[in-house]
């Protein structure tokens, strides 16, 4: 029953479904204004000089919004192109006029809702056509960072993969201390690969975090350093410090040791498959600071580090970092 229900939220109750719903009025308008302008004022009454080019610019119009506006994909383009018109042409067959036809020779069903203009055929057509375009776009034509790293030049790759983050609830919609956890199970735990120091408090978490940061790197272990929140670079986040060679080039560069862009987008699309997995099978939503946290304790554990110093966020009991057992 979750399931369905986040499912349906997702597909119908979303400011993506509201973005969806704007392009297809926006390319119902292409069709009607190109069908107009070829057909009316300059008189090419037949189908193929009117209709044929509105529906190629209305599917275009369509596809072009869809792509950069409602989904933010970074498919292949010339794939995704393929996919969105064969499966609104094969939506259109099958709805309008297999649909239509079996409405009205096999039920004989011609109730009228409007005269001359709307039948109970077409309005069912028109529905399920609307519905069918939705789920297929969403889950089907339409691809994130998460289901197509490298597709896309590395920088605008790397805006989708913190805006992914950015889309994410900012504050937990429920009280599950278990929230974090649930998604950090879901990519392995990764945060029992090392020993960690877990920083709380009002005040002082990233002086006491650099001191401690500082220390172990010094005394030649190998240490992530998760912080927040970042002053110019999202990176910042997320950093590696090898002993005391590396804090030596931190002191001189304070970019040394953060996560590279190409890893972000890589973890990026295994976190958010995870987050859409739990919200799915268990209707748990992961929050902004949820993912960042997971991105960093994958990091560590890629990077096989000796400790990690770990600041909370906004803290309390519902922090993402108290998945920490044993800090």
């Amino acid at each position: 029953m979750r399931k369905a229900k986040y499912y349906l939220t997702e597909l119908f109750f979303t400011v993506e479904f509201l973005k969806y719903f704007v392009t297809g009025v926006i390319a119902t308008i292409v069709n009607v204004l190109v069908y107009m302008f070829m057909n009316r004022m300059l008189g090419l009454h037949r189908w193929y000089f009117s209709d044929v080019p509105a529906i190629i610019l209305s599917v275009l119009s369509a596809y072009v919004l869809n792509r950069i506006w409602v989904f933010r994909s970074t498919s292949n383009l010339f794939a995704e192109f393929l996919r969105f018109v064969g499966t609104r042409l094969a939506i259109s067959f099958v709805f309008e006029y297999a649909g239509i036809s079996f409405m009205y020779y096999v039920l004989n069903n011609r109730t009228e809702i409007i005269p001359g203009v709307l039948d109970l055929a077409k309005l069912l057509a028109l529905a399920f056509v609307v519905v069918a375009n939705r789920v297929s776009g969403k889950f089907y034509v339409f691809r994130t960072v998460a289901d197509n790293p490298g597709t896309e030049d590395p920088q605008a790759l790397l805006d989708r993969a913190i805006a992914t983050i950015g889309r994410a609830n900012k504050f937990p919609d429920s009280d599950k201390r278990d929230r974090g956890s649930v998604l950090y199970r879901e990519l392995g735990d990764p945060w029992r690969a090392y020993p960690a120091f877990h920083i709380a408090g009002t005040n002082g978490k990233g002086s006491i975090s650099s001191y401690l940061a500082h220390i172990l790197c010094q005394a030649g272990y190998k240490v992530g350093w998760y912080t927040s929140p970042f002053l110019e670079r999202f990176n910042e986040r997320v950093r590696v410090l090898d002993g005391p060679e590396d804090l030596a080039r931190y002191d001189a560069d304070q970019t040394t040791g953060e996560i590279p862009d190409r890893d972000i987008v890589r973890l990026m699309g295994k976190i958010e498959k995870a987050a859409r997995t739990i919200a799915g099978r268990d209707g748990i939503a992961s929050t902004q600071f949820d993912m960042m946290t997971a991105l960093a304790f994958l990091w560590f554990k890629e990077q096989a580090c000796d400790v990690v110093v770990l600041e909370t966020g906004m803290g309390g009991r519902l922090d993402s970092t108290n998945v920490i057992e044993k800090p």
